[in-house]
């Protein structure tokens, strides 16, 4: 089912409206299959875990039999986590077709908002449905927010005639009346707002949405474009993942390699990375973390990789990418850019807070290398964009 799904989601850009509708309708079908089988699967293990509690405290109770409920709740938390991350493969896929609709800026400014969680218990999911259907027989393409982790603000996008999308917040009123509370006012705003953004010039100041909003919603305040040339690593990884190898490690450029491993060798790939990084710094990541709903607001690589057998095997860790940044490397990069101290990382391996230049006051948030670590750009591009950064900035900043 997900081979064929991705199959498609690869031609989408040539499907009439109605089938670009319709691969999201199946895949919000999937995704509520496992909204419910979560909920179900979570109200076992609560009740497992109230009988066991209200059997230990029995004069008769026996320690094989409290045992026994452990390994039964266990086996059910074994199963919760395999279905959430079925849901999150399925959301994936819904960001790389939001990733046809929108441009990445964009997308950045609509994933500033809360997770909207289950679809299935949402009330007027089943009305934003019937609200695209209508749009796409009058020949509009329709995307729909709730299959994706990127879109949290407003329900449906329509694609006019001008090829602009035009989002739509959706509400079902049975009186005629719409009711005006605070989330609405709240969500009204977020959505005018970032429409107001996303229509702005670059290379200018936002002066079409008041500062207060821009703040109080995390938006920003000016757009810049940015000029180096932009590269990703798709078919380098697309490639690696078809070895006949039990792994294979190769420098996609200086600083940057990419490692692949078929599951249960991961200790030899493990042995072959310390002597190859010996007296390196290396900052390493894992491609899984994109496909679980992390990093939402930068392209999933799911959009360049045309290999359905290649995704599959990454979604169903028969295959675990790695992507490694030698940070000595990047050091030198930078340097020979003319930040002369070169940056720092502040944060950790994991989470990255933002990048900043010693010996300047300036400091740039962590998405860009990001993109490299989870959306396979290439890294000599993250550094001349985070040069650029940096350099307009000073520019910009006051002596």
């Amino acid at each position: 089912m997900l081979n064929e799904i991705m199959s498609r989601i690869h031609t989408l850009d040539k499907s009439s409206p109605k089938d670009f509708l319709g691969i999201q309708i199946e895949l919000r079908t999937l995704i509520i299959e496992c909204e419910r089988k979560i909920v179900q699967n979570r109200n076992k293990v609560k009740g497992l875990k109230w009988s066991k509690r209200n059997y230990a405290k029995s004069v008769d109770k026996s320690i094989l039999k409290i045992n026994k409920y452990e390994r039964i709740i266990d086996r059910f938390n074994r199963r919760q986590d395999a279905i959430q991350y079925e849901r999150m493969k399925l959301k994936f896929l819904g960001d790389c077709i939001a990733y046809k609709v929108y441009e990445e800026f964009d997308i950045r400014q609509l994933s500033k908002n809360n997770d909207p969680g289950f679809i299935f218990d949402k009330e007027g999911s089943e009305f934003e449905v019937e609200v695209a259907l209508e749009h796409a027989k009058d020949g509009y393409y329709v995307l729909l927010h709730d299959i994706t982790n990127c879109l949290r603000v407003g329900d449906l996008s329509i694609v006019s005639n001008e090829g602009k999308p035009v989002m739509i917040e959706c509400k079902e009123t049975r009186t005629g009346e719409l009711k005006i509370n605070d989330r609405l006012i709240r969500q009204v705003e977020r959505m005018m707002s970032i429409d107001s953004i996303m229509k702005s010039e670059v290379n200018t100041e936002v002066k079409s949405v008041n500062t207060e909003m821009l703040y109080k919603y995390n938006l920003p305040t000016e757009i810049i474009e940015i000029k180096a040339e932009v590269i990703y690593h798709y078919s380098v990884l697309e490639k690696l993942c078809q070895t006949e190898n039990n792994f294979e490690v190769i420098e996609v450029e200086p600083g940057l390699t990419y490692a692949v491993v078929k599951d249960g060798y991961e200790e030899d790939l493990y042995r072959e990375l310390e002597v190859r990084f010996e007296n390196c710094s290396i900052l390493s990541s894992n491609l899984l973390r994109r496909i679980e709903g992390e990093f939402e607001n930068i392209p999933p690589f799911g959009i360049g990789i045309k290999s359905s057998k290649v995704l599959i095997e990454i979604f169903d860790v028969d295959i675990i990418a790695f992507i490694f940044i030698d940070m000595n490397i990047v050091q030198e990069l930078f340097k020979n850019l003319g930040c002369e101290d070169g940056v720092e990382l502040v944060g950790n391996d994991e989470n990255i807070e933002y990048v900043r230049v010693i010996g300047r006051n300036s400091q740039i948030g962590p998405r860009i290398f990001n993109r490299v670590r989870y959306g396979l750009l290439s890294l000599e591009t993250a550094v001349l964009q985070i040069v650029e950064l940096i350099n307009y900035q000073s520019s910009t900043k006051p002596n």
